[in-house]
């Protein structure tokens, strides 16, 4: 999802808003973020899901 979103920005040079379409079966895994990084630095992405289930 980071990579995806990074390099449309880097492309376009716009504001990406990321969305996951969820597929599987489990009614609980629903991620929202991800995150990464070593000591003080981070990086965080948010992004919206819409789960099939639903």
């Amino acid at each position: 999802m980071f990579i995806y979103n990074y390099r449309a920005f880097d492309l376009y040079h716009q504001p990406v808003i990321s969305l996951a379409i969820l597929g599987d079966e489990s009614k609980t895994w629903r991620p929202s973020y991800y995150q990464y990084g070593l000591e003080n630095s981070q990086l965080i992405l948010n992004f919206s899901i819409i789960k099939l289930l639903d």
